[in-house]
């Protein structure tokens, strides 16, 4: 039986998440996707039921570190300088640094995860250079679920790229960007991942954001903190 602690530890990934995405930080569909992306992956992967739910509602609140970096920032289309690269960047330690101190094993996992969802398996990453095994499995995991809906996301600073040229991608950056394992059942299950966006796109179109958000932590939708009507970024 779930404790206090967990059901407040997914109370609060909803309510930062639920900002992020009102403040456009985030869009609902970069917090959806990943999420049942990054649970087929660790479904194929063998792991537990409830741990791969606890990846998915992590991958769920990977970018709310965002919440930390300007408006202004995120929303420019144009070329970044060396200094607000810097700044962009720092959301990911920032981020774990939202989380407070909790003895939630899903606080923990999304501490991880918000932390290290931008580490290269070859080290060459970002906050801390980690590489392999020393990155948090459930952060390699949602790095390639971030980096696919991120390809295949109409975003104004980069081409939108199919699923198909995403999927290249993953797969050519096995053994550098990403864990070659992870990457490989990426490829050998990609007709699962295919199922899952659309299960995704579907759940975005039939529900609101407040809707989104609260499924993707296992919450009712009239949960008190989800109750207000933010503008949102689909």
């Amino acid at each position: 039986m779930e404790t206090e602690t967990e059901l407040g530890a997914r109370r609060i990934l909803a309510g930062l998440t639920l900002t992020c995405a009102s403040r456009g930080a985030c869009s609902v569909r970069h917090i959806v996707r990943p999420a049942l992306v990054s649970q087929c992956l660790a479904a194929h992967l063998g792991l537990p039921p409830e741990v791969q739910a606890r990846i998915s509602m992590a991958a769920a609140a990977h970018d709310i570190g965002k919440l930390m970096v300007p408006d202004t920032l995120l929303a420019k289309t144009g070329k970044l300088s060396a200094t607000e690269w810097a700044t962009i960047q720092s959301h990911a330690a920032a981020g774990a640094r939202l989380l407070p101190e909790s003895p939630s094993t899903l606080l923990r996992l999304a501490a991880h995860v918000a932390h290290a969802h931008h580490e290269h398996f070859n080290g060459k990453g970002y906050p801390d250079h980690l590489c392999a095994q020393g990155i948090p499995l459930a952060a390699r995991i949602v790095a390639i679920a971030d980096v696919f809906d991120a390809l295949t996301d109409p975003r104004p600073y980069h081409q939108t790229r199919s699923d198909e040229e995403a999927a290249q991608y993953i797969c050519s950056g096995a053994g550098t960007q990403f864990d070659p394992d992870i990457a490989g059942v990426f490829e050998r299950h990609f007709g699962s991942i295919l199922i899952t966006c659309h299960a995704a796109d579907m759940l975005l179109a039939r529900d609101n954001p407040r809707q989104v958000i609260a499924r993707c932590f296992s919450l009712p939708e009239r949960a008190p903190h989800l109750l207000r009507r933010p503008r949102f970024a689909r």
